[in-house]
């Protein structure tokens, strides 16, 4: 997941979205599997979020308040700005949410300034910076009679260790896009993000600080093939390292639990390089190549063995091999607006941090990437003048050494 080109996802291959404003959206894309090779070749695929931005030339204030059932209150306040050189905006979002379950309430705060600055005919300099809070309790599993049911009641053990979801966190980053000339530009991103996350549950607590960083560049090419093809493409590369210090404790007796040092220091390390091409060609014949270089590396620090801490000086590492994920892909266009298409892409996607470290604290160092091709044939195309405009496709994705949690 990308947050106007700021990775959600950090290094370890985890993606927390409860700091994610989604009012505050202006465009959402959704990439289906490996069907991009922008993007890390994730077997998952990938969605891009792009903040809204202010008209053009205008200054405005805007409120707005939601209200529903179980408690639902959400207020928006947004002030922008954009004049002929840059804009600025600035929101503030609250929101609270009670639930019909005890202990399942809902309490979340969004700020978010965001400017763009025109810094010469050629170049545009954007920062973002948000920060989130959130609250979420925690009701606990319930016996199935009561679930479909609906009963208004909680889990007594998560009541009793007042089970909660808190997490504080950042994001911030600055874009810089330069155009050399007509045929090229170039996109880089450096971000930071922090998040302090705290998860009391029925048995036990975990408690994690982490930190990403990382920078993103992308370089592009527009140009002409003789007088009726052309030719786009992407060229970039980009590298994410997450630190984090987590902390937590599983018992079975009742709380309170006994707080104890730090169980575990992680670090991750992503980096990928990658490109994609697009040939225009005559009689609206498309062919597009992409290939992805993707490397990951984690280490742990101080882990647990049956609960009991040990060798907290030892850093287990382990470091996947580069992958290789190609990408091609065919599409023929019709004067009527109609398009088919077929495609090959290879995914990639290494074990989680979280699959890698059980619940115990054991390691496991030996679990393998999970690899996979996703083939794909469709068409799109509209009708009645563009009224109704449609998509149909057929894809399959052979996995191997899929990763399946016990």
């Amino acid at each position: 997941v990308f947050l106007d080109n700021i990775p959600i996802t950090d290094a370890t291959g985890t993606t927390v979205l409860d700091d994610i404003d989604y009012s505050t959206l202006g465009g959402v894309e959704v990439i289906k599997g490996p069907a991009s090779s922008l993007y890390g070749s994730a077997i998952g695929g990938a969605v891009t979020l792009t903040t809204a931005r202010p008209t053009p030339n205008q200054t405005s204030i805007a409120q707005q308040v939601l209200s529903g059932s179980n408690g639902l209150v959400r207020t928006n306040t947004t002030l922008q700005s954009a004049g002929e050189n840059g804009d600025v905006v600035l929101n503030y979002g609250h929101q609270t949410y009670d639930s019909f379950r005890p202990h399942s309430g809902s309490t979340k705060d969004y700020f978010r300034a965001t400017a763009d600055v025109q810094a010469g005919g050629n170049q545009t300099l954007s920062a973002y910076f948000s920060y989130n809070r959130s609250f979420e309790d925690l009701a606990g599993e319930i016996d199935s009679t009561d679930f479909y049911g609906r009963q208004a009641i909680a889990n007594p053990a998560y009541v009793a260790n007042n089970s909660h979801i808190r997490v504080n966190s950042f994001i911030t980053g600055v874009t810089d896009q330069y155009r050399f000339d007509d045929r090229f530009t170039n996109q880089t991103t450096v971000f930071g993000i922090g998040r302090q996350s705290g998860q009391p549950f029925a048995h036990g607590f975990t408690d994690v600080n982490q930190f990403n960083f990382g920078a993103r560049t992308a370089f592009g090419y527009s140009g002409k093939l003789g007088d009726s093809s052309s030719v786009n493409g992407t060229l970039g590369a980009s590298i994410q390292r997450s630190n984090l210090t987590s902390n937590g404790v599983f018992i079975v007796p009742a709380p309170p639990f006994p707080e104890r040092p730090t169980d575990q220091e992680n670090y991750a390390v992503a980096t990928s390089l990658f490109t994609e091409w697009n040939f225009t060609l005559p009689r609206e014949l498309t062919f597009t190549l992409g290939a992805g270089l993707n490397k990951n590396q984690f280490g742990i620090r101080n882990m647990l063995n049956a609960g009991t801490l040990f060798d907290t000086t030892q850093v287990q590492v382990r470091s996947f091999d580069w992958a290789f994920t190609p990408r091609v892909a065919v599409s023929k266009g019709f004067r009527n607006g109609a398009l088919v298409y077929a495609s090959v892409s290879s995914g990639y996607t290494p074990p989680l941090l979280s699959n890698t470290v059980a619940s115990d604290g054991s390691v496991d160092l030996n679990l393998k990437p999970e690899r996979a091709v996703q083939y794909e044939i469709g068409t799109q195309g509209s009708l009645f003048d563009q009224r109704l405009t449609g998509q149909l496709a057929l894809f399959d994705v052979e996995n191997t050494d899929k990763l399946v949690s016990e």
